[in-house]
């Protein structure tokens, strides 16, 4: 049974399909065999799809309805070889990296992901953008930043857990976002550390200071994190 569209914490969908931690309509769709617009915009999915804020930000628990796999036939001859290729379906990673001082620009970086090395240079903006396979569920990001930082030799590594972003309505989607923009420690679980950086979030933005996560504060915390 679906928990209902208004309870943060409560799964969503009546399919038989259970998200994991860690998944996304993208990386469940991969695993199926299925594009992830065509789950999105099944009829049997339309609960999921307006209690969620986007298809990569599932909660697990939630159930996605798979629609039977279409038959498809192609005349081949006989005795001759024939190459059929399955599309690929990657996703797009994209990363900004900031300081205190705004975004760094012009930053050499190594990406690893699903065995794959990816270098490049951050944009004017501070952003970072290379396609992945959609179910990827770690990466390793390596900064280096000794155009910047004459006296950090050392490279900055950051362990990414792709997948792991719930909504925003939810505390743990909430506590995330917080974390990323540096307004809670990553280890302090105490619910009193999550209310105070709440309450200086609502400060910073203008919102009504209750220490309660609203519908106004979730909607902030997308629009300030950038997801």
């Amino acid at each position: 049974m679906s928990g209902g569209k208004g309870a943060a914490g409560a799964p969503l969908g009546t399919g038989r399909r259970v998200v994991e931690p860690g998944e996304c309509l993208a990386s469940i769709a991969e695993r199926e065999g299925f594009f992830w617009q065509t789950l999105w915009a099944h009829r049997d999915n339309a609960e999921l799809a307006a209690g969620r804020e986007s298809p990569y930000l599932l909660l697990p628990g939630d159930r996605v309805a798979l629609p039977l796999k279409r038959e498809r036939q192609v005349a081949c001859e006989t005795d001759r070889r024939h190459v059929f290729r399955r599309r690929g379906v990657p996703e797009r990673l994209r990363i900004c990296l900031e300081d205190e001082r705004g975004p760094r620009a012009k930053v050499d970086y190594l990406l690893e992901v699903a065995g794959v090395e990816l270098r490049g240079t951050t944009d004017e903006h501070g952003y970072l953008e290379h396609w992945i396979p959609a179910d990827a569920r770690r990466g390793l990001l390596t900064v280096d930043p000794g155009r910047e930082q004459l006296f950090a030799p050392e490279p900055e590594i950051y362990e990414l857990e792709l997948g792991r972003l719930g909504p925003s309505s939810s505390l743990a989607g909430a506590r995330a976002r917080l974390v990323n923009l540096e307004l809670l420690d990553a280890h302090d679980r105490r619910e009193e550390a999550f209310t105070n950086a709440l309450i200086a979030f609502q400060r910073a933005l203008g919102l009504p200071v209750s220490g309660e996560l609203d519908v106004a504060t979730a909607a902030a915390l997308v629009e300030a994190h950038g997801s």
